[in-house]
C-alpha cells in the first residue's frame, strides 16, 4: 500500500512540474513576443529616420545643383546681355547706312 502511495505522490508531484512547466514556457512565450514587438518598433523608427535623413540629403544636394544651375545661367545671360548691347549700336549703324545709299 506504501508503494502505491508513493507512485501516486510521485504522479502528482509530476502534474505539477509539467504544469509550472508549462506556465513558465506561456510566460517566456509571452515575454518573447513582447521583445520581439519592441525590436521590430526600434528597427522600424531607425528605418524612418535613416529614410528621413537619405530623404533630407537627397534634397539638399538636389537644392545645391539647381542654384549652381542658376548662377550658371546668370552669368551666361548677362553675357548674352553685353554682347546684345554691343551688337545693336553697331546693327543700327549698318541698317542706317544701308537705308542711306
Amino acid at each position: 500500500m506504501q508503494k502505491l502511495e508513493e507512485i501516486m505522490h510521485a504522479e502528482d508531484s509530476a502534474r505539477h512540474r509539467l504544469v509550472d512547466a508549462r506556465e513558465q514556457a506561456q510566460q517566456i512565450a509571452k515575454e518573447a513576443v513582447a521583445e520581439a514587438q519592441l525590436v521590430r518598433a526600434s528597427v522600424k523608427r531607425e528605418a524612418a529616420e535613416a529614410a528621413l535623413a537619405a530623404r533630407e540629403a537627397t534634397v539638399a544636394e538636389a537644392e545645391r545643383e539647381a542654384d549652381a544651375i542658376r548662377a550658371e545661367a546668370d552669368v551666361q545671360l548677362g553675357s548674352l546681355l553685353v554682347a546684345a548691347e554691343s551688337r545693336v549700336p553697331r546693327a543700327i549703324e549698318a541698317v542706317s547706312r544701308e537705308l542711306m545709299r
